[in-house]
């Protein structure tokens, strides 16, 4: 009856590992690197600068005190 149990718990830690190295390369081969497009869009000295919308306001009616 050990025998049994043991070959259980063996059989279970190798399919676990099959399980794990499986996962692990379907997650590897479905990440790749990005196309030189991706970074060629459009020249890096070419682009268009957008000023800051930037609101500073200070108040000092009191009326928070009531």
């Amino acid at each position: 009856m050990r025998i049994g149990i043991m070959h259980k718990i063996k059989t279970g830690y190798v399919s676990m590992g099959i399980l794990i190295v499986f996962c692990l390369t379907a997650a590897a081969s479905t990440t790749c690197p990005p196309d030189k497009t991706d970074y060629l869009a459009y020249p890096s000295f070419l682009t268009s600068r957008v000023e800051p919308n930037v609101l500073l306001i200070l108040d000092n009616s009191g009326s928070m005190n009531e």
